[in-house]
């Protein structure tokens, strides 16, 4: 295999300046590109471990299947660039503009993240694992098949983000906002949900349910108004004080979990197994019990 070319910033520069766009696979690893002007250039495949482009202008540059490691791209204008499958694993992108850029499938873990700009940005299939995103705003952000295990989303906005089969497991969503979001098929084992506002999410798109796993999650005070929750797994879940007015849980497994003071009024809680659940001080008007399975064992019919 050829080894990459090494080519210093002043030549790469200067090809820039005269008309070149296409610089794929160079070795630019240490490469100093401070508020450089590199709109649209292809750097895809290149490497850029320890590079710093802070301030740099990099819209609309591909940078797909680059190694980014350890990089400073702070406050680096990334509007519509291609991130694709690249590295980015301890990338400091603080302040920098991803309007618009296509992220899906890169390697974020343990990157900096502090105030980025997201918003349009494709996010599936991202690895962020462990990543600090708190009181990020990404409404409406794809992450479909992410991967956000033990990720700070503490007070995060990601109303109506497609986050299908995303892996949340030991996440902290306390206060975020998922009002509207798709989560079907996610994994959320052991998440914290702490004052959450779910109302209206998504975990099941269909008739032929998936039990969603939310097992063991911390949910006490969580919003789920008219969620759609059918065949969940909340088994062992503490749900106390959560409002779940007028949500679909029918077949859900909500056996040992804690619901004592939960507003269920008008959910729909058809088959559900309530085995061990405790409902202390819950509100059940209206609620559709038939077919469930009452902590006492019985079923209701």
């Amino acid at each position: 295999m050829l080894e990459a070319r090494v080519m210093e910033p002043e030549e790469l520069l200067r090809h820039y300046q005269q008309g070149k766009r296409d610089f794929g696979r160079l070795n630019l690893s240490e490469a100093v590109l401070i508020h450089m002007d590199l709109s649209g250039i292809n750097l895809q495949g290149c490497d850029l471990v320890w590079s710093n482009a802070s301030g740099a202008c990099l819209r609309g540059a591909n940078l797909s299947l680059s190694n980014c490691f350890k990089a400073k791209l702070i406050q680096a204008d990334l509007r519509e660039a291609n991130l694709s499958g690249a590295n980015l694993s301890g990338v400091d992108l603080s302040w920098a503009n991803l309007s618009g850029a296509n992220l899906s499938g890169a390697d974020l873990s343990e990157a900096t993240l502090n105030a980025p700009i997201l918003d349009g940005c494709n996010l599936s299939r991202v690895n962020l694992r462990g990543a600090n995103l708190r009181g990020i705003n990404l409404e409406g952000a794809d992450f479909s098949g992410a991967d956000l295990s033990g990720c700070n989303l503490k007070d995060a906005q990601l109303a109506q983000a497609s986050m299908t089969r995303v892996l949340l497991s030991e996440a902290n969503l306390s206060g975020a906002n998922f009002t509207e979001a798709n989560l079907t098929r996610a994994c959320m084992t052991r998440v914290i949900l702490i004052r959450a506002d779910l109302r209206g999410i998504i975990l099941n798109a269909s008739n032929n349910v998936r039990r969603e796993t939310i097992s063991g999650a911390i949910l006490n005070n969580a919003i789920f108004v008219g969620a759609c929750l059918q065949g969940a797994d909340l088994s062992g879940a503490n749900l106390c004080q959560a409002n779940f007015s007028g949500a679909c849980l029918e077949g859900a497994n909500l056996s040992g979990a804690n619901l004592s003071q939960a507003n269920l009024s008008g959910a729909d809680l058809s088959g559900a197994d309530l085995t061990k659940a405790n409902l202390g001080r819950a509100t059940l008007a209206g609620v559709d019990l038939s077919g469930a399975k009452m902590p006492d064992g019985s079923i209701r019919n």
